[in-house]
């Protein structure tokens, strides 16, 4: 393992190496590959993130995840895409890290959101897509800010050296953190996820953040001090005793390990479990819309009550929900198409009674609608009809209409 010191010759060579590359027009020339995510007119800044990226895409759009400008100017460029790997891809692990594991630094990763804090005229606490990370949220009713201030309080709180190191004076905390922090500096933090954003990990037991590196011009650092906990480093020998420690970790608190590698790139080594896991989340935020996707998935299903179990009761009501459709949708097709009565359905339900009137006309002696044909065809309806469906039923349920 290097020593600080020269892991900062080798960051700072590779960001050199790069940086003539790196212009605005170079980002801009991407074309529909990177979007400017976010502006603000009154500091004349503009926040360029990549809208997909991969580990074969070139480095310029590996860079591109969250580079802030002014003009022509870079204001800030922080971490670039991560390339991830399970900890049974042997072999990808070998090839790209196993040579380079002695210049690289490693550190325990954890499931959270990345808060980048920089100075331009003020001070800005930013995620990749927002300049304000008061104005972005993921499957949480807090924004990633707000989760921020309350980490950041509860770290004062229990931390006597943060907590002496901060002025007095002022009423607001954040503010009063950030007097302590070099304005020729850009903060990289970690807020690890709660229990409304949590994925595979379980929320730890009080609101908590980490420093997971600071940018001191163009070089990342992994040792400046603010008083706020890194994640745990580790030096292993080879790549074989690093994935050994992956593998026997435990998922309910981390992801495995992240490693900061020369040439400007990053890699997270996975227990694979997790990735399995973290699959079966997916992107979405709302976990009782994920399992209106993978509810007909026996599989997936059962690691989703797995993963959230308190959610159990909610499914249960859903494929409930589902069955009195089902029945309504079967009383509206006998009474339109059998007992020929004027009914009014929405259309996601009358796209139904559509399908189920074409089956029996293919075969008007056979196809018979049944209850059970109505659930099976109800069932092959879109995710999003299927929640238009659960949401008007529920609120008619709630607010039901006064007789007059």
């Amino acid at each position: 393992m290097s020593s600080a010191e020269s892991e900062n010759v080798i960051t700072l060579a590779s960001m050199k190496e790069i940086a003539p590359k790196f212009t605005r027009s170079a980002v801009e020339g991407l074309g529909s590959r990177v979007s400017m995510t976010d502006s603000d007119e009154a500091y004349g800044l503009q926040l360029f993130c990549y809208v997909q990226c991969g580990p074969e895409d070139e480095p310029l759009l590996s860079q591109c995840r969250g580079v802030v400008f002014n003009d022509q100017n870079i204001v800030m460029r922080a971490f670039p895409y991560t390339i991830e790997y399970s900890d049974d891809q042997s072999n990808e692990i070998e090839t790209n890290i196993s040579s380079k594991m002695q210049d690289c630094r490693i550190f325990d990763s954890y499931e959270g959101t990345l808060i980048r804090m920089f100075y331009y005229k003020k001070w800005f606490t930013c995620t990749h897509r927002k300049l304000n990370a008061f104005r972005s949220k993921w499957a949480s009713k807090e924004s990633f800010g707000t989760a921020f201030k309350k980490a950041l309080d509860a770290e004062v709180k229990n931390n006597d050296v943060l907590r002496d190191s901060l002025p007095e004076n002022g009423e607001c905390l954040l503010e009063r953190f950030q007097t302590i922090l070099d304005t020729s500096k850009q903060y990289m933090f970690l807020v690890l996820n709660n229990d409304e954003n949590r994925i595979v990990c379980d929320a730890p037991s009080r609101p908590t953040l980490l420093h997971v590196g600071t940018f001191v011009d163009g070089e990342l650092s992994m040792d400046e001090n603010v008083h706020i906990p890194h994640p745990k480093e580790h030096t292993f020998d080879n790549s074989e005793d690093m994935v050994d420690y992956v593998r026997n970790i435990n998922i309910r608190e981390k992801q495995g390990v992240i490693i900061f590698a020369p040439n400007n790139k990053q890699y997270k080594i996975l227990h694979e479990q997790y990735v399995e896991l973290f699959k079966v989340r997916g992107n979405e935020p709302s976990i009782k819309f994920r399992y209106i996707q993978v509810r007909l998935n026996s599989h997936l299903t059962n690691y989703l009550y797995n993963l959230y179990p308190h959610m159990g009761p909610k499914f249960e009501e859903y494929e409930e929900v589902l069955y009195s459709i089902a029945q309504n949708i079967y009383k509206s097709y006998v009474d339109r198409y059998i007992k020929k009565k004027w009914v009014t359905v929405a259309v996601e339900e009358y796209n139904v009674m559509k399908k189920c009137h074409s089956f029996h006309e293919q075969d008007r002696k056979q196809n018979r609608i049944s209850l059970k044909k109505v659930i099976e065809l109800l069932n092959e309806q879109s995710p999003s009809s299927l929640n238009k469906m659960i949401r008007k039923f529920q609120n008619e349920k709630d607010h039901p209409q006064e007789e007059k």
